[in-house]
């Protein structure tokens, strides 16, 4: 995200100094911890031990936890048809992904209850941009900074891990088109944030599991 993100910031730059709010800066670590970070972190060490099937279950997790939540905290809580509209796309995704992966618990529990703190992180991110929303702050303005503030994480636990930044290059075609799409989603994402309130964003995760599943069929 650094790349489209320092893309978007002049964009941002134009719509007011946001860089010199702290506590925009604040909302937005606090924001990118729990919808980029502790998710991704997460899923590096647990899929090898869950398999692609339990970890897609934990992405359509995210909207009933949020709806949950939502309900519990009163922070814009979702309508009777936008509720059942999470049940059913629960249900779409888990029969989808049953059809296509082997649901079958892991040989070592643990990783399985790691694995359940991915939809708790992204439903509390969800929830929490919508409750505190920085007032002024437009959609633009805070995917910049809720991107961003985490890329130092990423950065320094790639290193950690003894990671490579140059074999992007060796697909670099690839990489261009990651970055657009990156550069796409991440102005549009907020701006849904901001119109809709967490449920109704929440339910991203469905549309992702589902072209995941359709490119991983159609290229693997």
């Amino acid at each position: 995200a650094f790349l489209p993100c320092t893309v978007l910031w002049w964009f941002a730059a134009r719509q007011g100094p946001f860089w010199k709010s702290p506590a925009l800066w604040r909302y937005g670590l606090i924001g990118g911890v729990t919808a980029n970070l502790i998710p991704s972190s997460i899923l590096l060490f647990a899929i090898p031990s869950i398999g692609s099937g339990l970890a897609g279950l934990m992405f359509a997790l995210s909207p009933v936890v949020t709806a949950t939540l939502s309900l519990a905290l009163r922070v814009r809580p979702p309508n009777a048809p936008l509720l059942v509209a999470v049940a059913v796309g629960f249900i779409g995704a888990v029969i989808v992904v049953a059809g296509r992966s082997s649901l079958s618990l892991p040989e070592a529990p643990q990783w399985l209850l790691l694995a359940l703190l991915v939809p708790c992180s992204l439903a509390i991110g969800n929830v929490y941009r919508t409750a505190k929303w920085p007032d002024g702050a437009t959609p633009l303005q805070v995917a910049v900074v809720v991107n961003l503030s985490v890329v130092p994480i990423f950065v320094a636990l790639a290193i950690w891990h003894g990671g490579s930044f140059w074999p992007v290059l060796d697909h670099l075609g690839l990489t261009l088109a990651q970055w657009l799409a990156a550069l796409l989603n991440v102005g549009l994402f907020f701006r849904l944030q901001k119109i809709s309130g967490p449920t109704y964003l929440s339910q991203i995760g469905y549309v992702a599991a589902a072209i995941s599943l359709a490119i991983g069929a159609l290229y693997f």
